[in-house]
């Protein structure tokens, strides 16, 4: 067994403060007591992944991530049904799962977190025979995703979410989508699809009272296919009130099927590497966490 004190530190430098901020948060979590077994600059996400699979393997009790949300997804599902707790060092730029536990994109917030928060156990989204911890989405959001790039990240921060939009405004399609769920099945005529674990889609609530503890999937469909029903979704998204929208159906479900009669790309916690149709569910409080003392889902 681990000393209860003992962990492991992996940031990948491609996300935006991950170089940056590896020798504060090294030096930070060391001051706080925290004995380090290794501390690793990951250029490549398989070196990651390797590195955070061998210390699951070697029983060490803490993994801290340093990374964005694509960054926590690809190793989340190294880290469930094992011992190991997943500490959260959010250094990349939308940040959406770190903002779900309550943990500021900061140095010396996020340690303190890791160090004498508290362990708490959340969902996970399953797509296909992959995991997500924030959302899967087609439509809209995927064409954000696909304006994005790192060094506009790294330069323009949480504003570049707000350059993308206006872009894959200007060139998103609508396209028909059917929903198989245990309650029914739905077809619609849409321009964007998000089914979410969590209560974030990169800085946008997915709803007000989403969660990441109540075993549940939300999903919403934009329904209308206008610029103006474009406009008012995009000018609801800041608060989440899209999903107040007379023309955005919304369910809660626990698993399902989405398709389309072409494939069409799927973005999953940022990352436009899956097309339709696929399966989709929910492993429910899967996955050990580091959260704040305060958190309330």
């Amino acid at each position: 067994m681990s000393e209860t004190n003992e962990a492991v530190l992996l940031v990948n430098l491609r996300a935006r403060r991950g170089n940056d901020w590896f020798d504060s948060a090294k030096e930070v979590l060391e001051q706080k007591g925290l004995h380090l077994k290794a501390a690793v600059k990951c250029q490549k996400e398989n070196q990651l992944l390797f590195e955070a699979n061998k210390a699951v393997a070697e029983g060490v009790r803490l993994i801290i991530i340093g990374g964005g949300d694509g960054t926590l997804s690809s190793v989340a599902k190294v880290l469930i049904g094992s011992k190991s707790t997943l500490g959260v060092l959010p250094f990349g730029t939308g940040n959406s799962f770190a903002r779900d536990l309550g943990i500021e994109p900061n140095v010396e917030s996020a340690c303190e977190v890791i160090v004498h928060g508290q362990e708490c156990l959340i969902d996970v989204g399953r797509a296909g025979n992959d995991y997500f911890l924030n959302v899967a989405t087609i439509g809209l959001t995927t064409q954000i995703a696909l304006q994005l790039d790192h060094k506009t990240k790294h330069t323009w921060g949480i504003f570049a979410y707000l350059f993308a939009l206006v872009k894959a405004l200007a060139i998103v399609k609508h396209f028909q989508v059917k929903l198989s769920l245990p309650e029914g099945e739905y077809t619609f005529r849409t321009l964007q699809v998000v089914i979410g674990n969590g209560k974030y889609a990169g800085p946008f609530p997915i709803a007000p009272d989403a969660s990441i503890v109540d075993g549940e999937l939300i999903i919403y469909v934009l329904e209308g296919t206008s610029r103006w029903d474009l406009f008012r979704f995009a000018l609801s998204l800041p608060g989440g009130h899209q999903v107040d929208l007379d023309n955005v159906p919304v369910f809660w479900t626990t698993s399902g099927t989405i398709s389309t009669p072409h494939p069409i790309r799927i973005t999953i916690d940022g990352e436009s590497n899956r097309r339709t149709p696929m399966d989709f569910g929910i492993e429910k409080a899967a996955l050990k966490v580091m959260v704040p003392l305060d958190f309330m889902p």
